[in-house]
């Protein structure tokens, strides 16, 4: 009987055409589980990048130098890109897309590291520039906002955080309830502007006021105030660590590139007795005397003990006491902060080619497999 039929041109197409859609669909869901086997086998490598303020031109230089090692772009080599207050607009500036309206398998990134560098340098004087009242509202600050917003708006136009290329996450300090907020990327409950969620994390207490933020998807606009996650967080690995968890639940093998502004070695009882002698001194120890500065050896101690962390590589120069400040936006110490990063190469080179090869040779686990 089947012979017969499939003597009959109609009935043999039915078949045909019913066969095709049958391997494509086989086709789709073995392409999707090998896919998604892959990812899990892959390693989830995260960039973790300190906050510093204009320190860091450091951690910029740094990833310069893996792109021109690589010939590609830092967000291609990462699971998860995130950051404390310039490392939040460093890990933002790296991963936003420049053509978002194209498809995202199109997406490329708006900025290399080098031009976050330029782009650094020549807005320092806006980005700081003083306010004459030192006052916004109720808020204490040394700076004028606008002139940062002015900044941030060219920088960031319009871009949502959701359209990131890689995932990335920025940390600050909720006023309100004083604890660590983490704005996610991926976050399928809350939206935000790439803006607000880089400068949220960078709203230095004294520097600038509190950076009030609403959800994108929250209809009443509901704003809540948020300041600089170094208070909580300048060193934001761990924190980083235990997202990408959650973001790759089924990974088992996690790889840390952690990089810092820069490193005093001068003890915090030593600070402190400065700040005792000179509270203005306080903007420039301002990430030295808080908590987590103190806690930064036990964050590095951490992450390298970790079970689920194969690999872990800490970056981060020594800098002199007189190095420290966060506004410092003279041309001769961001050129000083730039040669101590060159030269911090050139003595790490075996380290941080080793980075390099080991981006070469290995690709990372991503959501969108690209």
């Amino acid at each position: 009987m089947f012979f017969i039929l499939c003597k009959k041109p109609r009935f043999l197409l039915s078949l045909v055409f019913i066969y095709f859609l049958l391997g494509i669909g086989w086709n789709r869901q073995y392409s999707s589980q090998a896919s998604e086997d892959e990812t899990f086998q892959k390693p989830v490598r995260i960039l973790c990048i300190d906050g510093g303020g204009i320190r860091g031109v450091i951690p910029l230089t740094i990833c310069n130098y893996w792109e021109k090692k690589t010939g590609k772009r830092i967000a291609k080599h990462f699971s998860l890109i995130g950051g404390t207050s310039i490392g939040s607009i460093i890990a933002t500036g790296l991963t936003m897309p420049a053509n978002p309206d194209d498809d995202q398998i199109l997406w490329y990134p708006q900025y290399t590291a080098e031009d976050l560098t330029k782009i650094l340098f020549e807005e320092r004087h806006h980005m700081f520039s003083k306010n004459a009242s030192y006052r916004v509202g109720l808020w204490p600050s040394l700076y004028n906002p606008d002139s940062l917003e002015d900044v941030a708006s060219r920088f960031y136009g319009d871009a949502k955080f959701k359209h990131s290329i890689t995932p990335t996450a920025t940390l600050a300090v909720d006023m309100w309830t004083t604890r660590l907020k983490i704005f996610k990327s991926w976050d399928e409950e809350e939206s935000f502007y790439t803006k607000d969620a880089a400068l949220a994390s960078a709203a230095a207490p004294l520097f600038f006021p509190a950076r009030s933020v609403a959800s994108l998807k929250d209809q009443e606009n509901k704003k809540r105030f948020y300041i600089d996650g170094g208070l909580l967080a300048t060193n934001p690995t761990l924190h980083l660590l235990e997202e990408a968890k959650k973001l790759y639940p089924q990974a088992k093998n996690f790889e840390v590139v952690s990089l810092g502004c820069g490193l005093n070695e001068e003890n915090i009882s030593s600070r402190l007795f400065k700040v005792a002698r000179n509270p203005f001194s306080l903007r420039d120890h301002f990430l030295e005397v808080s908590l987590v500065s103190r806690q930064s050896p036990f964050v590095e101690q951490s992450v390298a003990k970790h079970p689920d962390v194969k690999k872990y590589w800490r970056f981060n120069p020594i800098l002199g006491s007189d190095r420290l400040a966060l506004d410092d936006i003279r041309e001769e110490n961001f050129l000083h902060l730039s040669g101590v990063a060159a030269d911090y190469i050139e003595k790490n080179a075996p380290q941080l080619d080793a980075v390099v090869q080991h981006l070469m040779q290995t690709k990372p686990a991503h959501p969108n497999n690209f």
